[in-house]
């Protein structure tokens, strides 16, 4: 009698989710509306520049797709890298439509052929989310600080207080492991156990250190793919700038609540215009242009993907294991498995007078 009315709440949120990115999308589209002078030049951008940007794109989903990889390896559970890549770009392929739900649609996949626990899953996701915020604030308060070192130009205030707020509130979620009270049951407080577990878990391991360097390098790569961005379109940036935007783009993706946080890395870009010493419709272009390059590139990888998950049992799963035990027996071992098998014992039976044909 108690599911009824948890799935009416899950319907609701959802649709209130799935409103308010048509919402924020439509404010995106009115206000970008008056900056598309430049839009035209997209289609003269330089298609080595270009490929140069898918070619980045992989590898940072390859990187991304290794980061839960090891995650999980810290739990005990080991999935292959091509599995791994795969989910990544099906999950990212499902954010295309519906904000937030790849992780979802993971999550599901690996429960029912990896046997891996939601628990286990999400808790990999938190701490790797932890991760990603602390690496790219430290990252932004470099980048922000060299720029207002060398131009003598502080940034934003709103930024002054956010990223190092950023950078104290991911290091303390991925570092203290908090307690909190069983009769505890406020908004958050199961998310918040889920993390702690997984930080008595990868806290000083090897798989902290190997994921941190990993989500490091994948600051400096999607910065860098902003910057062929702006070289295909004969935007020449310094890097620094780029960073910063980059990086802006990054912590504006943890609370996007759109499909493919659609906008808000666009913002970032668009906000980053006077650092960059470009114009703002300028900036607009090449911030589609990557949009443009990143949707298509997961459109392409899709079918590939899907037909990399599912045109047969993954290795170590439950089925193939099944499966490679049954097919690695020869001729000769399933005779004798077959002789070694007992004889059914065929017994008299007493038929009473009367009874006999």
């Amino acid at each position: 009698m108690n599911d009824r009315p948890e799935i009416s709440i899950t319907r609701r949120q959802r649709w209130l989710r799935t409103l308010l990115a048509i919402i924020v999308v439509a404010l995106f589209v009115l206000v970008g509306n008056r900056y598309l002078g430049e839009v035209h030049r997209i289609a003269q951008a330089n298609w080595i520049g270009v490929i140069g940007m898918i070619l980045v794109y992989v590898i940072t989903v390859w990187i991304q797709s290794r980061t839960i990889r090891i995650g999980l390896e810290a739990f005990d559970h080991k999935i292959s890298e091509r599995e791994s890549f795969s989910l990544f770009v099906l999950a990212s392929a499902v954010n295309l439509v519906l904000p937030r739900s790849g992780i979802g649609s993971t999550a599901l996949y690996l429960s029912r052929v990896r046997r891996i626990s939601l628990f286990d899953y999400s808790s990999v996701v938190l701490y790797n989310v932890g991760l990603f915020v602390f690496c790219s604030s430290l990252f932004g308060i470099f980048a922000f600080g060299t720029y207002g070192f060398i131009t003598r130009e502080l940034p934003p205030p709103l930024l002054i207080g956010v990223i190092p707020a950023a950078l104290l509130a991911s290091g303390l979620a991925i570092s203290v492991q908090w307690t909190f009270p069983q009769n505890w049951t406020f908004p958050g407080v199961a998310l918040a156990r889920k993390l702690v577990r997984a930080t008595r878990r990868m806290n000083g391991s090897p798989e902290m250190w190997r994921m941190g360097r990993m989500h490091l390098l994948l600051v400096i790569l999607r910065a860098l793919r902003l910057q062929i961005a702006f070289w295909a379109m004969g935007v020449p940036v310094g890097f620094l700038p780029v960073l910063m935007a980059s990086v802006l783009g990054d912590l504006l993706f943890v609370i996007a609540v759109t499909p493919g946080a659609i906008g808000f890395r666009e913002t970032a870009i668009v906000m980053a215009a006077t650092w960059l010493g470009t114009t703002v419709p300028i900036a607009l272009a090449v911030a589609l242009l990557d949009r443009l390059v990143f949707s298509l590139t997961v459109v392409v990888l899709t079918p590939f993907a899907w037909r990399s998950l599912f045109r047969g049992p993954p290795e170590n799963s439950t089925l193939a294991t099944g499966l490679s035990a049954s097919e690695s027996l020869s001729v000769d071992d399933k005779s004798k498995i077959r002789i070694a098998m007992p004889e059914p014992k065929i017994t008299s039976v007493n038929f009473p007078q009367g009874a006999r044909s």
